[in-house]
């Protein structure tokens, strides 16, 4: 898997999460 799609994996689930259990401040 490309690190490309990886990256948007890794987002998509990140927002998920978020929406479940609260704001997680991004990297910055």
């Amino acid at each position: 898997m490309s690190m490309d799609v990886l990256l948007k994996v890794c987002k998509a689930l990140g927002r998920n999460i978020g929406d479940i259990v609260g704001p997680i401040p991004e990297d910055q």
